[in-house]
């Protein structure tokens, strides 16, 4: 399909970084020339992107799968190196190439919302991209016309972890008992309340803090069964009684759901039952796990990783639609609720014009430094950061 009114030259507003380090210091707000968009290519506004921890590895360098570099032209016709972050979002497709054949689950026209599957080389984190369609799936109107942004949006990443560690690690009967450390991220949540609906009882360890009660409270209002600390994990009473509640009703505790690592992880897959699964799926401490022997010999302890992203390679995308399917419509249904999201907020660099970045402001002097530290005070109260483009 080709438009009449194609763009001659597309341009975009993107979070770039040229080499590896922290969000605050690397990442700059900048005017990127996309060019012309090629026959077999597609041009995309992006609505939505959140920002996630994997994410935030990406541009500190840490992570497994690192970003494909890119030639980036600025509006100064200069070119460099270097990285557009972000995975995961939704946009909305503005111009469709002449030579385009279909996206990965079929056609592609103008005004469709889709989201990026490939991890590394589309960069979600600016208000358009240049895609190409056999990297995008497409929603039709029946999903888009009930659900936010935010919910399609983030749906790929989070969403979609929960619901297959719930599904594919171990069979679970109704009433056993899940336990799961950083309870209040977006997987946190939305296991809690899956588990809620399947039937299952969730036991959620968050960190200690000044934020503590009210992350609880929030928690014990989406369904959790239990809150604790992390440092309750040393409390042997504690842990006990935790045990001996789920003894008395004749219930295991089956499965830990680990993002965290290091020795808080280990007490916590002391917690299993017998024969119980320990899933690991990040490790936001940065520390390793020292396993001791008496949980694989005594307690026969599967300990497995879970990434998603080997989920969707491996899996058919009629698969990737069942399972979002079911949670679009317990979105619409109000039976899911996805985690509070608040967006970055982008502002000049220089604060002596403190008008918001518009088609006018200078590009190049916006810095995201501070809005990028805030991430992690969000993360501590529960809430996502987004880059909202709409």
């Amino acid at each position: 399909m080709k438009l009449t009114n194609a763009l001659k030259s597309a341009w975009s507003k993107a979070a770039v970084f040229t080499e590896f380090g922290e969000p605050s210091s690397v990442l700059k707000f900048r005017n990127v020339k996309l060019g012309p968009v090629p026959n077999n290519k597609v041009l995309v506004k992006i609505l939505v992107a959140p920002v996630n921890p994997s994410d935030v590895n990406q541009v500190q360098g840490v992570y497994p799968i690192k970003k494909i570099s890119q030639k980036i032209t600025l509006s100064d016709n200069s070119v460099i190196d270097g990285y557009i972050g972000g995975n995961e979002g939704v946009g909305q497709v503005i111009q469709v190439g002449s030579d385009v054949k279909s996206a990965i689950n079929g056609q592609i026209k103008v005004g469709d919302y889709v989201i990026p599957m490939s991890t590394g080389s589309v960069g979600t984190w600016a208000n358009s991209t240049i895609a190409d369609p056999s990297s995008l799936v497409v929603f039709d109107s029946s999903i888009t016309s009930k659900l936010s942004p935010e919910q399609i949006g983030s749906v790929k990443v989070n969403a979609s972890t929960s619901y297959r560690m719930l599904r594919d690690i171990v069979h679970l009967d109704k009433g056993d008992y899940v336990v799961q450390n950083g309870a209040n991220s977006s997987v946190g949540q939305i296991l809690i309340q899956l588990a809620k609906l399947y039937g299952y009882k969730t036991i959620n360890v968050i960190r200690e803090g000044p934020n503590f009660e009210s992350n609880k409270q929030l928690l014990l209002s989406l369904g959790a069964d239990i809150v604790i600390k992390d440092s309750d994990l040393l409390d042997r009473d504690m842990m006990k009684s935790i045990k001996d509640t789920a003894a008395s009703e004749n219930k295991q505790i089956k499965l830990g759901v680990n993002c965290v690592c290091g020795k808080a992880s280990v007490l916590m897959a002391k917690l299993l039952s017998n024969g119980g699964y320990f899933v690991t799926y990040g490790a936001m401490a940065k520390q390793p796990m020292a396993i001791p022997a008496a949980l694989f010999i005594f307690k026969n302890i599967t300990f497995k990783g879970y990434w998603v992203s080997s989920w969707y390679s491996s899996t058919h995308h009629s698969k990737w639609f069942e399972m979002w399917n079911e949670l679009f419509d317990l979105y619409a249904n109000n039976k899911l609720v996805e985690q509070k999201m608040e967006p970055i907020l982008i502002t000049p660099f220089d604060a002596a014009d403190n008008a918001p970045l518009n088609h006018e402001a200078d590009p190049n002097k916006v810095d995201l430094a501070d809005d990028l530290i805030i991430q992690s005070t969000f993360a501590q109260n529960a809430k996502k950061s987004y880059f909202k483009f709409y």
